[in-house]
């Protein structure tokens, strides 16, 4: 959220590539792939201190991360995304996720009880009700 194909995408990896960061938390995104910019930007991944890839595959971004969680596919998600033109939509697990493959929620939440956050939701719809609240979704 807040990053979009209005040019917040673009600004990021310029300022990936150029080595502005010392970490970095991936979330579905193939970036070596991503601009046409794949070696600055796999030299820039080489050269982060801690790198954190949650996705549903090991992409050429995945392979240099020094942790990857693993979470579902496109139709193993239950909740909403917003895309990059700011398009919130619904979404309905059609079938039930491998191993130890979690819901991109479930993943975050986790991280947030574990950093000490106190929270007032664990549900999709209940995490879709806070943004809403907030004005960041609808």
């Amino acid at each position: 959220m807040g990053v979009n194909s209005n040019g917040g995408f673009d600004a990021l990896m310029r300022k990936l590539a150029t080595g502005s960061y010392a970490s970095a938390y991936v979330v579905g995104e193939e970036l070596i792939g991503a601009n046409g910019d794949g070696e600055n930007i796999r030299s820039a991944l080489e050269t982060l201190n801690f790198l954190v890839v949650q996705d549903t595959r090991m992409t050429e971004t995945a392979k240099r991360a020094h942790v990857v969680l693993p979470s579902v596919h496109f139709g193993e998600k239950e909740g909403s995304y917003t895309n990059r033109s700011g398009r919130v939509q619904k979404l309905n697990a059609a079938v039930i996720p491998p191993g130890d493959a979690l819901q991109d929620s479930e993943i975050f939440l986790r991280l947030l009880q574990a950093g000490g956050e106190t929270l007032n939701y664990s549900t999709p719809r209940e995490i879709f009700a806070a943004l809403a609240r907030r004005g960041c979704c609808v």
